[in-house]
């Protein structure tokens, strides 16, 4: 054999030692593309996701995207592991001037509330001034939007949450479409923001419910209807009179001449001024496909007390017990839980510069959460009320 002979065998010898057998090159090509097709479906879902409408952030729309597209268990799934890798601190304290300073509340209302102070669901330790009420809004010498601060429970006492009250004689309710959940805000005669002809009566504002294919219920306005109304579900009632009220639908209220609109989500929390046994089900079906009941998050909840008040309650570290709880202590003979989660919890109380009624109010937040000031002055894809003062 030549020189030239055993170069040739040597070279194709190297070349067969380094090409992968043919079943390895199947398996490479397989990966490369089943890696190229997870890019270009990873590349069309942000695409989509950032162009859907609203200020929200794009982790949330991302999550949007997801759940609309068949991806709700991969979301809930990473939703979940968020959490029990970050899980709300337990023990500790907090105080209700520093809550108060952060929100740059000054006593705007000088109105010094009648309201009897509420009591504390820890009572095992004190804390200076919980329960006691810090008027935000006043009109004719009376609260008309007042705030509790409150721990929550016994463990997670470095938090506090808000109890708001709203006073039923003096202010109204109104519902207002989301641009995409309800979405066609024109079919509904509202509008899916804050406009200009809002802002001489405009006082206050907060989110609404779950998305309506997932409330469990539907989204009545103006005689437009999303969804279906259930018979049984938790009920938001207004009433073209200016009052509200919270029940079951089809036995504690329901459709006559006089409703402005209704607002369905899930089952009541709280009944007969009673906490429901279905507060303790910490299961996803019943308060959250996200996080379940028994987890800690933020969570928003509404009632009704027995004068015709109104009562809010929001705020991190909330399980669908301890937010009940919470309302019933507020008085609610019936409540309601609305959304959940930081992206979507919001209380906002509005003020004017003196003398100018007719000024853009600015926003104000009764305790620090992660939503920006101008979240209802800009389209939002979501269902909110707003609290307008009467006449």
């Amino acid at each position: 054999m030549t020189d030239d002979d055993a170069s040739q065998d040597t070279g194709t010898a190297l070349a067969t030692d380094s090409t992968p057998p043919p079943r390895r090159r199947r398996w490479v090509r397989r990966l490369g593309t089943t890696v190229l097709a997870l890019g270009l479906v990873a590349g069309a879902c942000i695409v989509d996701a950032e162009s859907m409408a609203g200020d929200d952030p794009f982790e949330v729309k991302l999550g949007i995207w997801g759940r609309e597209h068949g991806l709700g268990f991969a979301i809930t799934w990473l939703e979940e592991v968020q959490y029990a890798l970050n899980p709300p601190a337990t023990g500790g304290t907090t105080s209700v001037a520093t809550v108060l300073h952060a929100t740059g509340y000054k006593a705007r209302a000088r109105v010094t509330s009648t309201y009897k102070p509420l009591t504390p669901i820890d009572r095992s330790s004190s804390l200076a001034n919980e329960g006691r009420w810090n008027t935000l809004i006043a009109s004719g010498g009376e609260p008309v939007i007042s705030v509790s601060l409150m721990r929550p429970d016994s463990t997670h006492t470095s938090y506090l949450a808000a109890v708001v009250r709203i006073n039923g004689k003096r202010a109204t309710l109104n519902l207002h479409p989301g641009s995409e959940d309800p979405g066609n805000a024109t079919r509904f005669g509202s509008s899916d923001v804050i406009t200009k002809s809002d802002w001489k009566a405009l006082i206050g504002a907060f989110n609404g419910g779950f998305k309506i294919k997932d409330a469990q219920g539907g989204f009545y306005l103006n005689g437009a209807t999303a969804g279906t109304l259930a018979h049984g579900a938790a009920s938001l009632v207004t009433y073209k009179d200016g009052h509200s009220d919270i029940g079951a639908w089809g036995s504690d209220v329901s459709m006559s001449a006089n409703v402005a609109s209704v607002r369905q989500n899930l089952h009541l929390l709280v009944d007969n001024g009673r906490v429901t046994p279905s507060a303790d089900a910490a299961v996803k079906s019943s308060w959250g496909a996200t996080v379940g009941g028994a987890y800690y998050v933020w969570r928003t909840g509404i009632g009704i007390r027995a004068d015709g008040d109104v009562v809010f309650v929001f705020g991190d570290a909330l399980s669908a017990q301890s937010l009940a709880q919470l309302l019933k202590a507020a008085g609610a003979v019936r409540a309601m839980q609305l959304d959940i989660n930081k992206d979507w919890a919001a209380f906002y109380y509005f003020t004017r510069p003196s003398g100018r009624p007719e000024a853009k109010p600015t926003a104000h937040k009764v305790i620090p959460f992660r939503k920006p000031l101008s979240r209802y002055f800009t389209t939002v894809t979501r269902d909110f009320y707003t609290i307008s003062l009467n006449k």
